[in-house]
This record gives structure tokens, sequence and C-alpha cells, in this order.
């Protein structure tokens, strides 16, 4: 795991070819040294409860749609975001046979409801038609995007949609799926 060091020295700001030294020197050694302050960066944390801030007011709905989510799978997570409204999170799943990318974050509306949208992605080494028939046939599909790409709506959650774009000469299909739901936040 890579580590980065993010230097603050408010007191003796280096410029131009300064600058350039210190990101070179840091680029080669992958650690550096500052006569100012150090500040270790955030680590990734692999456990969404660890990740969640305490006091987010959002937190039980993240953890709930983001455990549905994660379930089991091995997991690599990065808080990029977060403030007392907001909470934007990224990372990688690793599923048995391929890995996915994911972002997902959630925010409270005006109602006071925890909105908590996920967007995962992921590449299946057999074409669209066979991902439609093998794990997406539950979903109505909606319409096209251009030539390669179908659009599908769960059945059961209009708020859960697919996109399904054939690649490599129709052989792989890229699968990207959407979430977005309003739960109730607790006190």
């Amino acid at each position: 795991m890579k580590s980065t060091t993010v230097i603050n020295n408010s007191n003796n700001k280096p410029t131009g070819i300064a600058k350039l030294a210190v990101l070179f020197g840091c680029v080669l050694l992958a650690a550096c040294g500052s006569s100012g302050e150090e500040e270790q960066a955030r680590p990734v944390f692999t456990q969404l409860n660890e990740l969640v801030p305490a006091g987010y007011v959002c937190k039980d709905a993240v953890l709930t749609v983001g455990g549905e989510l994660i379930l089991q799978k091995k997991h690599y997570l990065h808080l990029q975001q977060a403030s007392d409204s907001q909470l934007n999170i990224t990372g990688v799943l690793e599923y048995n046979d391929r890995p996915a990318h994911v972002s997902f974050g959630a925010y409270q509306n005006q109602g006071g409801e925890c909105v908590v949208d996920y967007k995962l992605s992921y590449q299946l080494d057999t074409p669209c038609m066979a991902a439609r028939e093998e794990a997406f046939k539950k979903y109505n599909q909606i319409g096209t995007l251009g030539d390669k790409t179908r659009y599908f709506e769960y059945k059961r959650n209009p708020n859960k949609t697919v996109f399904l774009t054939n690649i490599n000469q129709d052989l792989q299909c890229l699968v990207g799926v959407n979430l977005t739901e309003a739960v109730s936040a607790t006190p």
C-alpha cells in the first residue's frame, strides 16, 4: 500500500524550483522530509464502519446500503470527501472472478431523509446478451444509448438501473449498476 505525505509549511512556502525539487524528491524517494510540519494522508480503510465518521447524520443509512452492496466481498475503500452533510466513498470490490469499481455517497435532503446512491462498474468476459439472460433477467429494458449500450431498470425498484455496453468487438460487456435510495435518518 502506498503512503502519501502532505506537506504543510505555512511559514516558509517554497516557490518555483523549490516546489519542483521537493516534488521530484518525493517521487524518487517515496517519502520526503520538510523543515515544516508534516501531516500523513488518511489511510485507505477496508472496513466501512471505520471509514464513516462517528457523528455523520446518515451513518446508519450508509452502513445499511453499503453493507448490502459489499456483503462479504474483499474490498478496499477510500473516504474521498466528508462533511457534516455529505459523504463520498470510492473503492474496489473483489468478486470471485473480477474486480469492480464502486463509488457511493450520501447526503441528507430537505425532508430529513438520507439519500444514498452507489455506482458499480465492472467488465464481464461474455457478450452483453448472455449477461442480460444470466444476471439481469429481472430488469426491464428502457432503451438504448448509442449503438452499443442498453439501459435497464430493475422491476422491483425503478431507482436501480443497469447499463450494459458491448466492448471488444462485442465479446465482452461493460456493466454499470446505479442505485439511489432515500432512507429515513435515525435521530
